[in-house]
């Protein structure tokens, strides 16, 4: 079995090898060249590189994954790359959260791929090693949801036409938009712009594949359990274009204020359960408790702070009324507001008008509100006196018992907050719902929503309440159905645009980086995609 990986085809490994290496060391430095450019260049093809590399152009790669295949010549060849001048390092970095990023310099980044074989015995089986155990990882992951999975198989397609005039319109308006923005850096005016154009590139792409029914392909992250497919990564409005043979008409069932209602099911006493504590008629809903969906972060909160008193304080604080206020007007509780599906409607009201920049408010509509909530709950809370995070100060003030679980959880890497949302979110959507859909029925999820057929859905909508209701106590609010159809996707146009400016120019304003979220969409990490390497 041979292994060919991809490569820049301007570029001559052999010359970038030292000359005292000879025999099986030379074969060894050659391949593990050929793997660390393969890595970038390989990444350009996927929706994971559009991830990283618009991430202000760098593919971040944790060096403790690196010398698994390049052993202790990782330092060497990464300094040879950036002394010949065919990558870029990023020495933005963060020990412990994020890692640094690399990027290869324009002469190579526009250059055509070729590929390369590898000659070096031992680099061959390492690196099939990994690919086994990748393959089985998502095989052992898949196993837990093969409905789901199974309906990446069945007939999706897509109006292409419609759905690529639809990127073409959206663009023209949108970098209309950016050339007249007097808020936008004229010398950032650009690296926006082509930034965008890439990303649609890649999104045409993703439409032909979904029209040639090229559409089987999927992740799973390990860490957050969420599905990734070619579904997942459209933007919003373009999902309006996804068809299902030609009499189904398609329906997006969504849960209003997902992450926030998940926030409120962290402050019921059942999350912070242990085992022990369960009968054993209970067992079965106990899935989601701490203990079971992230029993590392568990531990280390318990470890840090002693076992019992930390679960004691714990206890105490979720059982004691938060604040005279809440108590005097119980209707402001997070879970009430979740439950009711006013949780935006109510942060938007009570910071609308605060937090303006250039005459820009953060919090002025519903979708913007959305995107301000996701940066309190997502965001380093080690950053919380810096300017651009001050709303988060007026959140801990309105829920304070919220804001204190964040800190506690983020205390064990500010990562683990989101990750552990969006594990009993998966859990939920893909493992709990999912595989109770009839057999016979298609459906997409998209994390947080499932797209199925529109007579589907007063059916689907019970299942979701009732699944809810059982693993978490909480019933969530279905948002009204939006049935799918292309006048809906050329109608959200000029809000689209509108909503995608005004975060390009926040982001100006308080000297923030052009971060991936803002040029995908979707919840994530402050610039920092969840499923990274």
């Amino acid at each position: 079995m041979e292994i060919e990986l991809l490569i820049p085809n301007n570029i001559n490994v052999d010359a970038l090898i030292p000359e005292n290496l000879k025999g099986e060391a030379r074969e060894k430095f050659h391949d593990r060249i050929v793997y660390f450019l393969h890595i970038i260049v390989a990444r350009l093809n996927t929706k994971k590189v559009f991830e990283e590399y618009l991430n202000n152009g760098y593919v971040r790669l944790m060096k403790k994954y690196l010398r698994q295949i390049m052993g202790n010549q990782t330092k060497d060849i990464i300094d040879i790359l950036s002394i010949k001048k065919i990558i870029t390092v990023d020495l933005d970095y963060e020990i412990g959260e994020y890692s640094m990023g690399y990027i290869l310099t324009d002469k190579y980044l526009k250059a055509k791929p070729k590929k390369v074989q590898l000659i070096s015995y031992e680099v061959f089986k390492v690196y099939k090693r990994k690919l086994e155990e990748q393959r089985k990882l998502q095989k052992k992951l898949s196993s837990k949801i093969p409905q789901v999975i199974v309906q990446l198989s069945k007939p999706w397609s897509i109006d292409l036409p419609k759905a690529v005039k639809w990127t073409i319109m959206f663009e023209s308006m949108f970098y209309n938009q950016i050339n007249e923005s007097k808020i936008i850096p004229a010398e950032n005016k650009l690296e926006a712009i082509n930034k965008y154009k890439q990303y649609y590139q890649f999104i045409r792409r993703q439409l032909v594949r979904i029209e040639q029914g090229n559409v089987s392909d999927y992740t799973i992250d390990e860490k957050a359990g969420r599905l990734h497919t070619i579904f997942t990564g459209l933007p919003r409005p373009l999902k309006n274009f996804l068809r299902y043979q030609v009499d189904q008409s398609l329906a997006c069932i969504d849960i209003k204020n997902s992450q926030p209602f998940l926030l409120g099911y962290m402050m019921t006493l059942r999350f912070w359960k242990t085992t022990q504590e369960s009968r054993a008629s209970d067992r079965a809903r106990e899935e989601l408790t701490l203990m079971k969906v992230g029993k590392e972060v568990y531990n280390k909160i318990m470890d840090k702070y002693d076992k019992k008193r930390a679960r004691a304080a714990i206890i105490m604080m979720l059982e004691t009324p938060e604040t005279i206020d809440r108590s005097e007007f119980p209707g402001i509780h997070l879970q009430c507001l979740c439950s009711e599906g006013k949780f935006y409607e109510y942060i938007m009201d009570k910071f609308n008008g605060i937090y303006l920049a250039g005459g820009i408010d953060r919090f002025g509509t519903r979708n913007e509100t959305k995107r301000e909530v996701m940066r309190i709950m997502y965001f380093d809370t080690r950053k919380e006196k810096a300017p651009f995070y001050a709303p988060f100060k007026q959140f801990a003030q309105l829920f304070p018992i919220e804001s204190k679980i964040m800190r506690l959880i983020k205390s064990c890497g500010f990562r683990e907050f989101p990750i552990l949302l969006q594990r009993i979110e998966s859990k939920l959507m893909l493992e709990k719902v999912g595989e109770k859909i009839p057999k016979h029925i298609p459906f997409l999820t998209v994390h947080d929503s499932i797209i199925i057929p529109e007579i589907e859905v007063p059916a689907t909508i019970k299942l979701i309440e009732s699944e809810f209701k059982f693993y978490l106590d909480l019933t969530p609010k279905i948002s009204e159905p939006d049935v799918l159809n292309t006048d809906k996707g050329f109608e959200a146009l000029d809000s689209y645009v509108k909503e995608k400016l005004n975060n390009l120019e926040i982001k100006f304003l308080n000297k923030q980086k052009l971060s991936t979220n803002d040029i995908m969409g979707g919840d994530e990490i402050e610039g920092y995609s969840l499923h990274y390497s």
